[in-house]
């Protein structure tokens, strides 16, 4: 039972590292795209587009019209993955921190620190599949029931994201489940869920026998421990839903991470005169080679649990530099690009499951930087844009599938700006209802004559900018029509 004093102390200035941590989550689990927080663009097309054509023409065709999701109004950061990994403290890389020790000689274990964390600050959820909700004295049973304050194997759900300034994945705790040590399944008998403990929290506590790690907040951000992941998904925000066969920005990031930590593991776990044989490095996860003093060099292989290939990257001296390629779980490629000290560098060439190219987009350190094209599944052109610096700035052409154009216009510092020219087309329903109808352009001002007969409406937005607090770092985006429907 972990005791209160343990715990208790007076507030302190987190170091600027830690409240780094706090801020990244904030800043970096939220799309950086001024399109995602300035809903007044759509609202506004809503609105007065709805109403010109509300006698024939479906909202539905323009209130996405500026969305959140064509690729380019992403930055990388804005895509996530979400991760199911066990943390098994029966392996010795997790023992030495398997037991916390605080101030005045307290010991707790995991399960324990986790549990009291749920106690203060959190909930419990029915195992296995975190189906609903548990009171605290039924969990309290539960957890007596199945000795779970001292099981020695948990799952973890994890969102992951890419830091850009750091040059790291991320990992986020959502919830973590426990699983009895006596069961030979991996379901866990209860959960916590971990998702909205506070920094601030966290930060009360402090373990003093990690080295280099001030309090849980470190312990967590920073891992000591070793996951074996099981479960690898897309980035799930509505919004994306759409955009999942181009959601691999952070991909390259996370399989390195992969491999790293499991290199980690391997130098730390097993036998040393089995180890480095002729400079191999074979285990059910990695593949490589090391030079004398036991550094990366050449090709390295990634796996996922399945032992199916996910990753393929170059190393120099310990660090990866030089071409990688991804791969989709059917086996075609999925990426393929450089890296230069761990961070994307030049051209990215991306690939949908059937091994077509589905984007060209080129970074600097990390960076969106230059060119970006996006590709149909027939090849046709999707979009092209022009980024600097991760933000999108100069011309932008958008097409439908058929190569008729969509969207075209200019980006400033990654907003819309100036003139901009839309076309909407309509669904064989309304294209029918528009041609029986001779004078259903004499029905709205915003009609030009016979504006519809080609089953399109086109006409021009111009978006103007005004300094306000409550719109996206204090610039909001207002569209006003530029001409009439053509």
């Amino acid at each position: 039972m972990i005791k209160v004093r343990v715990f208790w102390f007076l507030l302190v200035l987190f170091s600027s590292q830690i409240v780094l941590n706090a801020q990244e989550y904030k800043d970096h689990m939220t799309d950086f795209t001024w399109s995602y927080y300035n809903k007044n663009i759509q609202s506004f097309n809503n609105q007065r587009l709805g109403e010109s054509l509300k006698y024939g023409l479906d909202n539905n065709y323009v209130d996405n019209i500026i969305s959140v999701d064509h690729p380019a109004f992403h930055s990388i950061s804005a895509f996530y993955k979400e991760t199911f990994a066990y943390l098994d403290f029966n392996k010795k890389i997790n023992e030495p921190y398997y037991d916390l020790k605080f101030d005045k000689e307290d010991n707790v274990t995991f399960p324990e620190l986790i549990f009291y964390l749920a106690d203060k600050y959190a909930a419990y959820f029915e195992g296995p599949n975190r189906s609903g909700f548990v009171d605290k004295k039924q969990a309290a049973e539960r957890i007596k029931e199945f000795d779970l304050r001292n099981c020695k194997k948990v799952i973890l759900r994890e969102q992951w994201y890419y830091h850009n300034h750091t040059g790291k994945m991320v990992s986020r705790i959502l919830d973590i489940g426990f699983i009895p040590n006596n069961t030979k399944s991996d379901p866990a008998a209860i959960w916590v869920d971990f998702s909205y403990i506070k920094f601030d929290d966290l930060g009360r506590i402090q373990p003093r026998n990690i080295d280099g790690i001030g309090n849980v907040v470190e312990y967590f951000s920073l891992p000591t421990y070793s996951r074996d992941f099981y479960s690898v998904n897309y980035s799930t925000y509505d919004e994306q839903k759409k955009l999942q066969k181009f959601s691999t920005q952070v991909d390259a990031y996370f399989w390195k991470f992969q491999l790293e930590e499991q290199f980690r593991a391997y130098k730390k776990y097993g036998s040393i005169k089995k180890k480095w044989k002729k400079n191999q490095v074979k285990t059910d996860f990695i593949k490589g080679t090391v030079n004398d003093v036991k550094k990366r060099i050449g090709e390295w292989k990634v796996f996922d649990y399945k032992e199916k290939l996910m990753g393929k990257f170059t190393f120099s001296n310990d660090s990866a530099n030089g071409v990688y390629t991804l791969f989709h779980s059917n086996g075609e490629k999925k990426e393929t690009g450089s890296l230069f000290n761990g961070r994307k560098v030049d051209t990215v060439y991306s690939f949908d499951r059937e091994g077509k190219l589905i984007a060209k987009q080129t970074y600097s350190q990390g960076f969106l930087n230059g060119p970006s094209t996006f590709y149909y599944k027939n090849g046709q052109l999707h979009s092209a844009v022009t980024f600097s610096n991760d933000s999108l700035k100069g011309d932008f052409k958008s097409f439908y599938a058929d190569g008729t154009p969509y969207m075209k216009g200019i980006f400033k510092r990654g907003y819309f700006w100036g003139s901009w020219e839309i076309n909407v087309k309509l669904n064989d329903v309304m294209c029918g209802y528009l041609r029986d109808e001779n004078d259903y352009s004499l029905l709205s001002d915003f009609f030009e004559m016979k504006a519809l007969d080609d089953c399109v409406a086109t006409f021009d937005m111009f978006f103007k900018h005004r300094i306000a607090r409550e719109c996206f770092q204090g610039i909001c985006v207002i569209p006003d029509f530029n001409s009439l429907i053509r």
